[in-house]
């Protein structure tokens, strides 16, 4: 996250969406830590450090465009990723969430699905190509 903090004051960048798996369902999680799936696409996620306004552009996009994704909610002000670093920088960055459903994270047999990281690329261009025009300050 460090990174992250000096290259988004470095940048000042207006909008951010922020990239990194997260935690999928496997046989001996408990229903608290992990509810995204494997295979079910890109995951956007909810929560106080999340711009409403990008968040619901991106999940309409998913919507309209019939891309896969699922939703996540983060609860509290960190999601373990870059995305508070980025929102918090200078005055503020509007940040986005999206995640990649990833098993059995930190281990020597992490586990994703191709068609997960399919549906983020389509979204992320989906995204890019909307932000094309004037997208209304966060």
């Amino acid at each position: 996250m460090r990174g992250a903090t000096t290259g988004a004051f470095a940048i000042d960048p207006e909008y951010c969406v922020v990239i990194d798996v997260d935690h999928a369902k496997t046989p001996d999680s408990k229903p608290t830590e992990a509810n995204t799936v494997v295979g079910d696409g890109a995951i956007i996620s909810l929560g106080p450090n999340m711009n409403p306004k990008l968040t619901e552009m991106i999940q309409g996009l998913a919507k309209e465009r019939d891309i896969k994704h699922q939703i996540n909610v983060v609860s509290g002000g960190n999601s373990g990723t870059n995305a508070r670093a980025i929102q918090i920088s200078r005055e503020g960055v509007a940040t986005a969430l999206i995640g990649l459903p990833l098993k059995y994270m930190h281990s020597a047999i992490e586990l994703v699905s191709l068609d997960d990281v399919e549906c983020i690329a389509k979204l992320l261009c989906e995204t890019a190509k909307a932000m094309k025009g004037d997208f209304p300050a966060c």
